[in-house]
Parts: structure tokens; C-alpha cells; sequence
């Protein structure tokens, strides 16, 4: 049984699972550090105190999985404090411009007073009632006067409560129009017609509580969002690339469920290229110790699909050709033959190659990777394959010709 054959292979190595790991762990601490220093670096220009980050952020590469998942864990915490502190910077922020107008800061006994520099991680803007002094008492001349002046100052205050509200809210043009209609309230609620100015704002509140409760879920959909490019963390490709894009900027739950489909692609055919390369390794690896001679071409064409030659010096004119084919989990293997031979040498090249595969698979079994011999000929059933030239020839050719292979990351 050694002519061309077809063996199935499944990477089962935990070394080699736990390596992976590590590889997509160290990744993901790697985006966590750099969304941690962004989000940090802009509260801090906005003016914003917090506390330092998780010591150890800037630490060199942990190789211990439990101690990088209790560093990634740091990350994240760290991570979801900045993410608090950058979001009530910039509500701040926006709270500071909204009390710099002339129609909001003062309204009839209602002052927003904003915090600058430094004070921008604590309440940035307080809505203080006017000091009233002693109530006049109720049966006194000026009784329904302040009854009227209290209303419209508790109008205001609610005006200006939903101003703050809108602060967190993420959406510009929605918080634009819906801080139009509070300036709006808060002239209403000084004058006269305080029923029209409760009716004005009973549906701004409305509209506002509405519009918080849509921007709970935008955060939430946003953190998902994150969870799947945490994902993608180590995974390289244009296709993976466009994804990343895609996930940046998507808006719904649909599309978002979309994405996660094709996060799974991509994850799945990450770990088929690690397979193949794997077993690439292996191969090579396993070929040198029989004896045969592995140049540099081998696995850069055996990893990209393409048949990649192992030469030894009692096979003459013949080589053996392996090919791991880029559709499926499967390891080709055949005798290629350089020049004019016979079929009496080329049936010799292939016995003599029979217990060499057979050699292949009990290393690929110690290195963690199971095999399943799904076809095989008879030594002679079919002509060997052929190539033209010699033996050097064409192996100088395969070494000029060798694609462009980039190996995975963490794949080293």
C-alpha cells in the first residue's frame, strides 16, 4: 500500500490547544491595553480624575494561561472604570456648553453652575433652587403670587433635571433637539401659562425617558459588539478586517447576530489554517528525522495547499510528494518521479516509501494529531506522477515560485 494516498488528520495536542490559547489571550489583553490608554488618555484631556490602572498593564507577555486570564480580568475591570469615567466626562463636557448659554444658565431663580478643569469627575452641573427665605405665609396678601413663582421655579427644575439626563446620551442630533425643547420649557415655565409649560414638558419627559431606555440599549449592543472583536483578537485577513469594520459600527440586534455568524467563520477557518500549519510542521519535522531532505520551500508551499517535495539520496530520481489541500483536513501523499524513469524504478520508489508514511502517522499521533487513512492504491496501480527536469531543477524552481505565505499569529 504505497502509492498515492489520502489520510484525514484532527489536531487533538493540548500543548498545542493550550498554546493557542495563550496566543489568543495575549491578543486580547493586547486590544484591552490599548482601548484601556485611549479611553484614559481622552478623560484626562477633558479634564477628568481617576484612579491608575490595573498595576501591571504595561507588563511583558505572561506565558501562564491562569495568570493571563487573571490579568485580562484586571484589564477589563480596568477598562469598564475608564469607560465610567470617559462617558461622565463627556456628559460633563457637554453639560459645561449647555450652561455657557445665555437662555439656560440663568432662568428666573434656576442656575447651573459648571465645574471646570480638575472638578470634571464630580457633578459638573447642580440645578439649585432660588433661595427663597421664609415662606410667606399662606394667608398673607402675596399667598397665590408664591404659589405661582414656586411652580414655575419646579418647572424649571425639571426642565434642567432633563438636561441632565440627556447628557449621557450618546446620539448628538438626538440630544440637540431634545435640549432644543427643554430651553424651550424652561421659557415657558417663565411665564404666565404654566399649564402650557407642564404639558411641554410632561411629553419631553417622555421623550427623554424613551430615549434613555434606547441608549441602555445601544450600550448594551455596544458591548456585545466589543465581546465579538475581543474575539476576532489574533486573527488576521482582509475578510477579517471587514468584519472588524462592520462590527464597529454596527446598530441592531440583527445585524449584530449577522456578524456574530461571521465571527464564527472566521474563527473556524483561523483554526483550520492553524491545523494545516501545525501539521505542516509536524510533517516536515517528522520527513527530516527519516532521513529525508526538507528545504526551506517545503512547508511555505505545503501550508498554502501546494505539493511541496522531501528528497532522499536512495530514491534517485524520485521524490515524495506531500499536499495538504486548503478545502479540507486531509494529507495527500504520492511518488513524483524527475525525468525518464521506469516503471520497474518507480514501483521500487514507492515500497520504499510505504513504511515512511506509515513512520509519518505515529509521529503525528505523538505530536497530538489523529489520522485516519480514508484511500490508498497499490504500488504501480497508476503511473507516478511526473515532472519535468531534474531533480534540482526543479526543486530550485519550486523555491523561486514559493508563494507568499504569512504564518498565523501565535503560530510560531
Amino acid at each position: 500500500m504505497s502509492g498515492p494516498k489520502g489520510i484525514a488528520y484532527s489536531v487533538e495536542s493540548s500543548a498545542e490547544r493550550e498554546r493557542r490559547e495563550v496566543g489568543a489571550a495575549r491578543a486580547r489583553c493586547t486590544r484591552l491595553r490599548d482601548a484601556l490608554s485611549s479611553a484614559e488618555h481622552e478623560a484626562s484631556i477633558l479634564g477628568a480624575e481617576h484612579e491608575p490602572s490595573a498595576p501591571g498593564r504595561d507588563a511583558p507577555p505572561i506565558a501562564d494561561l491562569r495568570s493571563l486570564g487573571i490579568y485580562e480580568r484586571g484589564l477589563r475591570d480596568a477598562l469598564d472604570r475608564a469607560d465610567a469615567v470617559l462617558a461622565q466626562a463627556r456628559a460633563q463636557v457637554w453639560l459645561r456648553q449647555v450652561a455657557a448659554g445665555a437662555d439656560v444658565r440663568k432662568a428666573g431663580g434656576i442656575r447651573i453652575s459648571a465645574t471646570t478643569g480638575r472638578e470634571a469627575d464630580t457633578a459638573a452641573v447642580s440645578v439649585v433652587p432660588r433661595a427663597l427665605g421664609d415662606r410667606r405665609r399662606q394667608d398673607s396678601p402675596g399667598a397665590r403670587e408664591d404659589a405661582a413663582s414656586s411652580e414655575r421655579v419646579k418647572l424649571k427644575a425639571s426642565a434642567l433635571r432633563v438636561l441632565e439626563q440627556l447628557a449621557t446620551v450618546t446620539d448628538e442630533d438626538v440630544r440637540g433637539r431634545l435640549a432644543g425643547r427643554a430651553r424651550q420649557a424652561l421659557k415657558l415655565a417663565g411665564t404666565a401659562d404654566t399649564h402650557q409649560a407642564r404639558a411641554a414638558l410632561s411629553m419631553l419627559q417622555a421623550d427623554t425617558s424613551r430615549c434613555i431606555r434606547e441608549q441602555r440599549a445601544h450600550d448594551r449592543l455596544r458591548e456585545a459588539a466589543r465581546e465579538l472583536e475581543l474575539l476576532l483578537a489574533g486573527v488576521s485577513g482582509p475578510d477579517v478586517e471587514l468584519l472588524r469594520q462592520r462590527i464597529a459600527v454596527v446598530a441592531d440586534e440583527r445585524t449584530l447576530a449577522m456578524l456574530e455568524l461571521g465571527v464564527n467563520e472566521a474563527l473556524e477557518a483561523d483554526r483550520v489554517a492553524r491545523d494545516r500549519a501545525y501539521v505542516v510542521e509536524q510533517t516536515a519535522a517528522a520527513l527530516r528525522g527519516l532521513g529525508y531532505d526538507i528545504d526551506e520551500s517545503f512547508e511555505v508551499l505545503a501550508t498554502a495547499g501546494e505539493p511541496a517535495l522531501a528528497t532522499r539520496s536512495d530514491l534517485g530520481s524520485h521524490a515524495l510528494q506531500v499536499r495538504l489541500p486548503l478545502s479540507g483536513a486531509i494529507v495527500l501523499t504520492n511518488v513524483v518521479a524527475f525525468g525518464a524513469t521506469t516503471v520497474r524504478s518507480d514501483v521500487a520508489a514507492e515500497e520504499a516509501t510505504c513504511a515512511d508514511v506509515a513512520s509519518l502517522r505515529e509521529a503525528w499521533l505523538a505530536k497530538g494529531v489523529r489520522t485516519t487513512l480514508t484511500h490508498h492504491r497499490q504500488p504501480g496501480s497508476v503511473p507516478v506522477e511526473r515532472a519535468e527536469g531534474d531533480r534540482r531543477a526543479l526543486r530550485s524552481r519550486s523555491r523561486r515560485q514559493q508563494p507568499k505565505v504569512q504564518r498565523q499569529p501565535g503560530s510560531s
